[in-house]
């Protein structure tokens, strides 16, 4: 069992609201104590470590002062041997737990949870639900264990983790009991997860966003000419079915999922959530919870109930800040080491590369985790919350820079993609260098077989510049960017997944990345590519 099962007598929604989401009361103040607390007890837990003797030398570290002064960033290398051999005896604490998500050249990457830090990871988890659901400060709408549907990969990914843990303590009810869910693929948990939804309910969808967008898009084209599920006999699924069917034909469209499967929170995460927030609303009937967070670092950030920018929480890792500056300046110097700022340093409308260290006995020291967090505010007066609030930009290592005037992320792709209205499966982006002007390369699977390269590129050229000022400014200043498209095949993208299937890749890495995948021959050989 990963998690502590809650008691009856702890189940009093103001109490629950305190604990889960009491971090919105603090003030600036109160939360730099709270950070520097929980810096000086990670570094007397890593002073006794072969890690930390590693990252500090011989002296190690006792104040805060001292830490950001004398100890350098780390990146991955500096843990790879450690945690591919699970050496536990080199880390601060003993984990109880391994997750692993993706590295480079298609590895997975082990990070070990420590028990106090995996039930941090839960109480966020349990917050974002609250906050989720929630209309206003102290709303707790959540139904004693609500009922639980998550589209993750198994485990040990962290999701399928966190659901475990959410499980263990009693608070949630999955729709799919976890040990048959372990046995069902990926496309089947999710037709078996529908099938039950529809028969008992759901309360609370977790997903990444693109998921749920791409779910949504088949289910709205698959709808009208679909048969009825298996279970349409039932007198529950049937009620729900006419609703859905009546509430359809009123509005003169498809039936959607928020018709057979309404919710009270949707928590998502991915770089592209704010970007699909109207899709997803549009398709499940509810605005998307935006969380910050990885497998390195946790849940770092979340919305509140206003749905709008994320607030910091204090205990999952110390928080430091690369101003935009000093990060380019470090991508283009790797000698150059730039300084950080702290929480209560941070500026509205500027953009930071995020450093954390590790609390509670997790390994990573001043990671540089390749996240760029914009901040919009100082704090949100209207939902009283004193804390800075922060939006992602995109991850630093997915970012194309043009001209050094601008840079796309994927983030602006998809801005770009959705402005232009462009229906696709998949898409993948690449800069490629030409004697006068790098060019952007635009690889993509569409959905209007009529269409033609040209036009894509020009309704792509027009969604950037309306959708990044920069690279409107850039293209009216030196004139058009040049912009290649080349149109894949149909079904390019689901004979990519099914060779990465084949090779026993996980179903999260069964697509290329988006921006510059630096296996571009591969790809194409294994799309076996055709222009369409």
């Amino acid at each position: 069992m990963l998690g502590k099962r809650e008691s009856r007598e702890d189940w009093d929604t103001q109490r629950l609201w305190e604990r889960y989401c009491g971090f919105l009361d603090l003030s600036l103040d109160s939360f730099m104590d709270i950070q520097e607390q929980l810096l000086l007890e990670q570094l007397q837990l890593l002073a006794g470590c072969s890690l930390g003797r590693e990252l500090f030398g011989a002296k190690p570290p006792t104040s805060l002062q001292q830490f950001r002064e004398r100890v350098p960033f780390t990146y991955g290398d500096a843990y790879r041997s450690i945690l591919e051999d699970k050496d536990e005896s080199a880390l601060p604490q003993a984990p109880v737990v391994w997750a692993h998500t993706s590295d480079d050249g298609g590895a997975f990457k082990q990070v070990p949870y420590t028990q106090r830090a995996f039930d941090r990871l839960i109480d966020h988890t349990v917050a974002g639900a609250v906050l989720a659901a929630a209309r206003h400060r102290g709303d707790y709408s959540l139904p004693r264990r609500p009922k639980t549907l998550f589209h993750i990969p198994p485990q040990p990914y962290l999701t399928a983790l966190i659901a475990q843990g959410l499980y263990d303590r009693d608070l949630f009810s999955p729709v799919i009991p976890l040990e048959k869910g372990a046995q069902l693929g990926f496309v089947e948990k999710i037709t078996v997860g529908f099938n039950e939804a529809l028969r008992v309910g759901v309360d609370v969808i977790g997903s990444k966003s693109s998921i749920l967008v791409r779910m949504g898009e088949g289910f709205a084209e698959a709808s009208q000419g679909k048969g009825l599920p298996p279970n349409a006999w039932r007198p529950s699924v049937a009620a729900r079915l006419l609703q859905a069917f009546t509430r359809s034909r009123i509005e003169h469209r498809p039936i959607l999922p928020k018709d057979l499967w309404p919710s009270k929170a949707i928590l998502c995460w991915g770089t592209d959530t704010d970007l699909y927030r109207e899709r997803i609303a549009e398709y499940w009937g509810q605005y998307p919870f935006e969380l910050l967070a990885s497998t390195e670092m946790g849940i770092l950030a979340m919305q509140n109930w206003r749905k709008k920018a994320m607030t910091f929480v204090p205990d999952s890792a110390f928080l430091e800040f690369i101003p935009e500056a000093a990060w380019l300046e470090s991508r283009r110097d790797p000698d150059y080491a730039p300084q950080t700022v702290l929480l209560n340093e941070l500026q509205p409308g500027n953009t930071y590369e995020l450093v954390i260290t590790s609390f509670h006995g997790m390994p990573f020291v001043r990671y540089r985790v390749g996240f760029l967090v914009k901040v919009e505010a100082a704090e949100d007066v209207e939902a009283r919350v004193a804390l800075p609030q922060i939006t992602l930009v995109d991850r630093c290592d997915s970012i194309i820079d043009l001209a050094g005037f601008t840079r796309l992320g994927e983030r602006s792709i998809i801005r770009a993609l959705e402005e232009a209205g462009i229906r696709h499966t998949g898409w993948f982006i690449t800069k490629d260098k030409k004697p006068s002007l790098a060019a952007l390369h635009l690889y993509i699977e569409v959905k209007d077989t009529d269409v033609a390269p040209k036009d894509v590129a020009a309704a792509i050229q027009q969604g950037l510049m309306k959708a990044d000022p920069f690279y409107r400014d850039l293209n009216l200043m030196l004139g058009p960017h040049p912009i290649q498209v080349t149109l894949l095949a149909q079904g390019a993208f689901q004979t990519y997944e099914d060779a990465m299937a084949r090779r026993g890749e996980a179903l999260t890495e069964r697509r290329p990345s988006r921006v510059n995948p630096p296996d571009i021959q591969d790809i194409l050989r294994l799309i076996h590519f055709q222009p369409a």
